[in-house]
């Protein structure tokens, strides 16, 4: 699970209990009397920074959905639930919503789709490259002892040169 939508998710933990989270579907099943609140990733792009993490924005789209199929009776109760969601997006900080349009959700279900652009940190996991070993200031046996240490079978070589030309290869 990625770190963006770690975060987005602890964004939507304080949504009212009028509205439920749905997983990425077509046809989601609504329960009784609440709004679906569905999202998904449309793209990430990094933000420039000289620090050891990482900064990307990430775009969402959110839709809120109705249970309802008839286009007149569902936007009224999605008035609500949009208003709901957004409350809820402008607490985070981080994050800016654009555009709520209201839409088909697909050939049955109405929705408000809103776009939202996270602002997150990724801890930089990258390890340091370990530094190179220089070989040709290594003794014979501290060569064979590189060698076992990292699992590399000499092969028979004996002299210095060839040991390091054995661990080079």
């Amino acid at each position: 699970m990625s770190t963006a939508r770690e975060h987005l998710d602890a964004v939507f933990a304080n949504l009212s209990d009028a509205l439920q989270l749905s997983p990425l579907t077509e046809n989601p099943v609504i329960q009784s009397g609440k709004h679906a609140v569905m999202y998904h990733l449309v793209n990430s792009v990094p933000v420039e920074n000289l620090g050891k993490n990482r900064l990307r924005d990430t775009t969402w789209v959110v839709a809120i959905i109705s249970p309802l199929t008839n286009w007149d009776t569902a936007v009224n109760g999605l008035e609500e639930a949009l208003d709901d969601v957004l409350d809820v997006l402008e607490q985070e900080p981080t994050l800016r919503w654009t555009t709520a349009a209201f839409e088909p959700f697909n050939a049955r279900l109405w929705c408000y789709s809103v776009e939202v652009t996270l602002y997150n940190e990724v801890e930089n996991d990258i390890q340091p490259a370990e530094p190179l070993v220089e070989l040709s200031s290594m003794t014979v046996k501290a060569l064979r002892a590189h060698a076992s240490d990292n699992n590399i079978a000499l092969g028979g070589a004996r002299l210095k040169a060839d040991i390091i030309s054995v661990l080079e290869s």
